[in-house]
């Protein structure tokens, strides 16, 4: 399913990987992605004004996302789904000595912020 948000270069996509990705058309890159469903996506609608955004699944669930003023920055998101394959594959390969040096964390320099969507289940 793909929807594009009206009067933006933006649109949603949703399929058997039972995610839904937020897109930017003139960039052809993925901006956000949202765990969204427990069964792929069959379906997608967007509100005119782009701030709310209806799924619906093959488990049967039809769910209601608004747009937050909450900001995601991009290359932190990318950031953390790294980090939790590394995570997933230590755990695979077995206990490993620990290094030292604490992480500090900010947005990176340039980060662009988007929107994020806050999910209602109706």
């Amino acid at each position: 399913a793909v929807k594009f948000v009206p009067r933006t270069h933006y649109f949603f996509s949703g399929g058997k990987d039972k995610v839904i990705k937020m897109w930017d058309a003139d960039k052809r890159e993925q901006v956000y992605a949202f765990k969204a469903h427990f069964a792929e996506v069959w379906c997608l609608a967007v509100s005119r004004s782009g701030d709310i955004l209806l799924s619906g699944s093959h488990d049967r669930a039809m769910r209601v996302w608004h747009r937050t003023p909450e900001q995601v920055y991009i290359e932190e998101e990318r950031e953390k789904e790294r980090e939790a394959l590394l995570e997933e594959e230590e755990k695979q390969a077995g206990p490993q000595p620990l290094g030292g040096g604490a992480e500090e964390e900010s947005a990176p320099a340039g980060a662009r912020g988007r929107a994020v969507l806050d999910c209602t289940d109706r």
